[in-house]
């Protein structure tokens, strides 16, 4: 049980006290939530429900530019993890601040949003992408 008191109100609150969430199929849920990890795979759960109707290469590809926006993934090479790059790709993201401060993952941020089909860029093991 938990006590919270103040000068002005007095709340008290125990987990039988606290209400029930049900999970419906096409709205999250605080029960429908695993605390476990966020991870590409959560994210794309989400979608899954929020979009029901967004085909799984589109839904892919909004992860992927969402992921790659320089800030605050970019930088880190998210994106580069979630089309599933060699290890040390996002390290030389994270060395080079984001390659050279940024540029890299904006390049990739356009470069996704601009292409019909991402599949070029999955398990690429370059780190520019975009080339071939």
């Amino acid at each position: 049980m938990m006590l919270f008191t103040g000068s002005v109100f007095s709340v008290t609150s125990s987990p039988a006290s606290l209400p029930s969430f049900k999970q419906n199929e096409n709205i999250l849920t605080p029960d429908s939530l695993k605390t476990d990890s966020i991870s590409a795979v959560n994210a794309e759960v989400f979608l899954k429900r929020t979009f029901p109707r967004m085909s799984e290469d589109k839904r892919k590809r909004v992860i992927s530019a969402m992921l790659a926006f320089p800030f605050p993934f970019g930088f880190m090479g998210a994106h580069r993890v979630m089309l599933g790059c060699k290890p040390w790709i996002p390290v030389v993201y994270v060395a080079t601040f984001g390659g050279c401060f940024g540029l890299l993952p904006l390049i990739d941020f356009i470069a996704i949003v601009g292409s019909k089909d991402i599949e070029q860029y999955e398990n690429n093991p370059h780190v520019f992408m975009w080339l071939k």
